[in-house]
């Protein structure tokens, strides 16, 4: 019987370069050239196999934050400490290069919970004087503005202000345990197209940095959001698909005041939480207007 093995270049080779007439003579020859085909053929498939592996494995990482793959980053590119209740671990600033950034769900064998204030910032604020006396402040950028992904694990259930601005990310997914977000959060992330909140959330805030993302095009509102604040997508001008859950029936429009005081918008009060959406679908802006928005958008 004839197999895949025997019709190969190996042995047509040895068959011309063996006779006819000395095959015959010695079928021991036969044998032979077969095995020496199988043996051939292995040692090739073998080859294959180590280049294939030596390729995959021997990729150089060009991630220089050093979490690419799918592994996170090593705790040594974080600077951290205990939370507050000393049940978790704070990520106070990273430390590590530009790229992508996973962060660890333990360090220390204790859970990452927490993201600090403008832990992943891109930009440093500097603050000179002049010989007036006057103090002028300004943004400085620093290596974390080349960040252009961020995976949080879903230890995380706090985002401080600030935490991500004037980074590159171009799409970010939160987790689901994530209850909490600060002020600013995403202030200045001018290349991010793509938003998933957490649906545990229920408040945003009117500095929760959504305001005036100019790439913006797809995000959602978290299922269980209960307050909605004034300039909250204000100038989102791509913003063309907003995912709203069946889970929001009614959705709160107040003015923050200050942290966690909120006021009733008055007769005077210009509603700014969506204007400058104009490319959000008719159903969504009738939706919004269910619910009371009395701005443009």
């Amino acid at each position: 019987m004839k197999t895949l093995f025997d019709k190969l270049p190996f042995q047509k080779l040895a068959e011309q370069n063996i006779s006819a007439e000395k095959r015959v003579k010695s079928p021991f020859l036969g044998k032979v050239t077969q095995w020496a085909n199988y043996i051939a053929c292995g040692l090739v498939l073998v080859l294959v196999v180590v280049i294939i592996a030596a390729c995959s494995g021997g990729k150089k990482d060009n991630n220089k934050g050093g979490g690419g793959s799918g592994r996170a980053n090593p705790a040594s590119d974080f600077a951290y400490d205990l939370t507050a209740d000393g049940k978790g671990i704070v990520i106070t600033r990273y430390t590590g290069g530009a790229g992508v950034v996973i962060v660890p769900a333990q360090i220390e064998g204790m859970p990452v919970t927490e993201i600090g204030e403008g832990a992943f910032s891109g930009s440093d604020i500097q603050i000179t004087t002049t010989q007036s006396g006057r103090a002028s402040a300004r943004k400085q950028q620093n290596d974390r503005a080349g960040i252009v992904a961020i995976t949080i694990p879903n230890t995380v259930t706090e985002i401080g202000s600030w935490a991500f601005q004037d980074t590159a990310i171009t799409r970010f997914t939160m987790p689901d345990s994530v209850v909490e977000i600060g002020h600013g959060v995403f202030s200045g992330c001018d290349n991010l197209a793509e938003l998933r909140l957490s649906d545990n959330i229920t408040i945003l805030k009117t500095l929760s940095g959504l305001s005036g993302l100019k790439s913006l095009r797809k995000a959602n509102l978290p299922a269980k959001l209960e307050i909605l604040a004034d300039n909250t997508f204000f100038g989102c001008g791509e913003l063309s698909e907003l995912i709203i859950p069946d889970s929001i029936q009614s959705v709160r429009f107040l003015i923050e005041m200050v942290r966690d005081e909120w006021v009733e918008p008055t007769e005077s009060y210009e509603w700014l939480m969506f204007s400058g959406c104009g490319k959000l679908p008719i159903r969504t802006r009738q939706a919004i207007q269910g619910w009371g928005y009395k701005g443009t958008f």
